[in-house]
């Protein structure tokens, strides 16, 4: 632990300040999740549009990547305990303050239980796009079907920010 506390010391200042606003945004993701409720906190999120949308718009990758790795880091930190969708509202909730248009996408899968009984287990998941950068979860959307996805554009900065 302390060689992480000694890392984060080392961080540049606006890197520093990015991952304590990660760390504040998960544990608000978190909140959202299990207190609030997802089905109430969804209007929040921007326009629901049905699959998967994603915008063309080109956004800065150095950015972009600076926010994907504070946002892993702080997973990490803490023992992958966010889940994919607590991930995804941290850092679009980041992407909307920033006024950076992006589309958080839920997709679900439908496999055979293990024990090849009749039945069925459902998974669900969550992946984040900035423009036509896959931000977070990325890596496995392939297999899900989306589902929804909710769009905040944020051309207009003050639309961004209310969404």
């Amino acid at each position: 632990m302390l060689s992480r506390s000694k890392t984060l010391i080392a961080l540049p200042g606006r890197r520093k300040l990015m991952v304590f606003e990660a760390f504040a945004m998960l544990l608000w993701g978190w909140f959202v999740v299990r207190c609030i409720g997802f089905r109430r906190y969804a209007k929040y999120l921007g326009t629901a549009t049905s699959g998967e949308f994603v915008d063309l718009t080109s956004q800065d990758q150095d950015y972009l990547r600076t926010l994907r790795w504070s946002i892993t880091s702080v997973n990490r930190l803490f023992g992958s305990r966010f889940n994919c969708l607590i991930q995804g509202i941290a850092a679009k909730t980041m992407l909307n303050r920033r006024g950076i248009s992006n589309t958080l996408v839920l997709g679900t899968k439908v496999s055979p239980n293990v024990a090849g009984s009749e039945h069925y287990q459902f998974e669900a998941h969550a992946w984040l796009w900035a423009g036509q950068t896959i931000m977070l979860g990325g890596e496995s959307r392939h297999e899900y079907n989306p589902m929804t996805s909710y769009y905040s554009s944020c051309d207009d900065r003050d639309a961004c920010a209310n969404s």
